[in-house]
């Protein structure tokens, strides 16, 4: 039921994306595609954030409705899953990518500082600048997730209700913030993208800005086809773990990686496409066009997928699609354009 109501957003984003494509025909020098990735999509997406994070806290504020929280939550939660991919400039003010999200956990850290703070009431906790200053593990997606889907048992309501609401505001502020300082005044950081060259505080050149932008979209395919889907399907259909599955608690796994993938593509599309040969960007387009197809299919939650072998097996084909996808980009593409990819970032997950 999820997945039917937000499907179609997908593909009217797209759709729309893909409609605007035609101004970035013919060939485009790099400081102007990386100029469009900035205005045509990181700007948008983090405006959609800061839109649905704004309504999450207002909700908060009007009253703890679990439903019309959950409601919000997802709306926020697959808004920053639409930008998840990028993993550099003001998301890392303040260490905000982790507060966002904390994922995967493997250590346990939000259970194990949640519990903490839902069983120790303390008001001077949840002011803003000491929560935001606070443990990552409570601020982010994952915490929210875990009050509104699988509370612990027997805690105060009136808490509850408090944590909450200093959880929403943080995530809305945090938006605010990075949206601000990503399209606002002179120093605005889409500037940046535009001119890239020595001199520039950031980055030294086009190819180099780039390439962390080609890196980005390797790392979160890479993500995707390893850790979120690679995670929970385990070994075989008798080793399949759903709970180590993102978003399982709010049934959004596959809807988050549908956002994952629409975001990529839009990021190929834009930043990319212009520069690439046409007998290679029909292989990518078509590994994403492909990716995208089995995903639509599936129909159900990740956890009732996995429990079935049938299931299990589709959900692994969707796996390969996204593995060879990302090696495509990282191989081909990164070879055809002669953009390295550098570090993976994913090594200390």
């Amino acid at each position: 039921m999820i997945a039917s109501s937000i499907r179609p957003w997908f593909a009217g984003a797209l759709l729309g994306l893909f409609a605007a494509l035609p101004a970035l025909a013919g060939p485009m020098p790099a400081d102007a595609l990386n100029s469009a990735v900035a205005e045509r999509h990181l700007v948008p997406a983090y405006a959609r954030l800061a839109t649905t994070t704004a309504q999450l806290q207002a909700t908060a504020e009007a009253g703890c409705d679990r439903q019309a929280l959950r409601d919000r939550y997802r709306e926020a939660f697959l808004a920053w899953q639409g930008i998840q991919h990028m993993r550099f400039g003001p998301i890392q003010v303040l260490s905000r990518d982790f507060r966002f999200q904390l994922w995967p956990d493997k250590r346990g850290a939000i259970n194990r500082h949640l519990n903490a703070l839902m069983s120790t009431p303390d008001p001077a906790t949840l002011e803003p600048d000491t929560f935001a200053a606070g443990s990552a593990a409570v601020q982010g997606f994952g915490a929210l997730e875990r009050l509104l889907y699988t509370p612990p048992p027997d805690i105060d309501p009136d808490w509850e209700c408090r944590v909450i609401g200093a959880m929403t505001a943080n995530l809305a502020r945090m938006a605010r913030d990075t949206l601000h300082e990503w399209q606002d005044g002179d120093d605005a950081h889409r500037l940046l993208f535009a001119d890239a060259s020595e001199g520039n505080d950031y980055y030294d050149s086009a190819d180099e800005l780039s390439a962390r932008l080609l890196n980005n979209l390797h790392t979160q395919l890479e993500r995707v086809a390893d850790q979120k889907l690679g995670r929970p399907l385990g070994t075989d259909p008798q080793h399949a773990a759903p709970r180590r599955a993102e978003g399982w608690r709010s049934g959004l796994s596959l809807d988050a990686i549908r956002e994952n993938l629409a975001a990529t593509e839009a990021l190929y599309r834009i930043g990319f496409q212009p520069r690439v040969e046409a007998a290679l960007d029909a292989q990518i387009v078509a590994g994403f066009g492909d990716a995208r197809q089995r995903l639509d299919a599936l129909d159900g939650p990740l956890d009732a997928l996995l429990a079935d072998p049938g299931g299990w097996h589709r959900i692994e084909a969707v796996r390969e699609t996204l593995a060879e996808l990302k090696l495509r980009i990282g191989r081909d593409l990164s070879t055809a354009l002669g953009l390295p990819l550098g570090f993976n970032s994913l090594d200390g997950d």
